[in-house]
């Protein structure tokens, strides 16, 4: 009963923070009513109504031997490392592993959510529905969405920050799970501006399927990409998640090396398929979180067409 107090107050918490509960909105804009599409923590009312039958049932349910990882990262030897595994977790129930739902793409037309706030920013993330983790696209997306918005030279830190003055932060990334996925640019804007934003948006995007990105810009890419990855694996906690992370999304345990030659490879003409392939307007989608009073101007601009 204690604990549901702390988690309904993480919950408030993350409700004031909007420039992370844009996210949830983008969730449930992307997947709806499943579990892709729901917050982790929830709604209140459900974490109010629990019972302690509810977290023993669940318990016993996924807690078990078949859905367990270990990853263990530092001084240590193979052997001693098992060892204490098997008399750590041998008690582990042997019970069957439950799958999960499947992701259902369905989009025929640009997505559009907007939760109305009163606040000095406005929080914007377009997301593209992409791919899975396993795609042998993955890397030359990494690549294009890079161009977009990686550091303080891409090309929409350029546009939105240096040329409009409209933001002080502009991102892009991808999101690959183990059966879907999604590329995203993010923002902060002044809320009068969010139309002419998400255009300046759909403008960049739209030249990477009619200009081919040239040698110079495309290796300055790669190099950032690939000198971040390494910069973010230096702590072994940071290489014990990397792993993790390769186990449960793509299936296998890839090294760091591998990942980097797959970047390496990528060419222009890859980035410009990718791009084709992922504008266009039964992917598009646009979170929203601020003091936007009339969405039609938004709705308008929304569109690859």
């Amino acid at each position: 009963e204690k604990e549901k107090g702390v988690i309904i107050q993480e919950i408030n918490m993350y409700q004031d923070l909007p420039k992370s509960h844009v996210w949830e909105v983008l969730g449930q804009l992307l997947y709806g009513n499943t579990p892709a599409g729901r917050s982790i923590l929830g709604p209140a009312r459900n974490i109010k109504k629990f019972s302690r039958q509810d977290f023993l049932g669940y318990h016993r349910k996924h807690y078990v031997a078949s859905k367990t990882l270990v990853v263990v990262a530092g001084d240590v030897t193979e052997k001693a490392v098992m060892d204490e595994v098997k008399r750590i977790f041998g008690a582990l129930p042997e019970v069957r592993k439950r799958g999960k739902e499947a992701i259902k793409e369905r989009q025929k037309a640009p997505g559009l959510a907007i939760e109305r706030k009163k606040s000095d920013q406005t929080h914007m993330v377009m997301a593209l529905r992409a791919y899975g983790a396993k795609d042998k696209r993955a890397p030359a997306l990494t690549v294009l969405m890079g161009l977009l918005g990686a550091g303080m030279s891409s090309r929409l830190f350029q546009r939105l920050r240096e040329q409009m003055g409209a933001c002080y932060y502009v991102h892009s990334g991808v999101d690959f799970q183990s059966d879907h996925g999604y590329a995203a640019v993010w923002t902060g804007v002044e809320a009068k501006r969010a139309a002419e934003v998400t255009q300046a948006l759909i403008d960049e995007c739209k030249r990477l399927t009619t200009e081919e990105v040239q040698d110079k810009e495309l290796q300055k890419v790669k190099d950032y990409l690939v000198s971040h990855m390494y910069m973010g694996l230096e702590t072994t906690e940071a290489l014990a998640g990397f792993y993790l992370n390769e186990e449960i999304v793509h299936g296998s345990l890839r090294k760091p090396k591998e990942l980097e030659a797959a970047i390496r490879k990528v060419k222009a003409s890859d980035v410009m398929e990718i791009a084709k392939d992922l504008f266009k307007d039964e992917k598009l989608n646009l979170a929203i979180i601020g003091n936007v009073r009339d969405a039609k101007p938004v709705k308008k601009v929304l569109t690859f067409k």
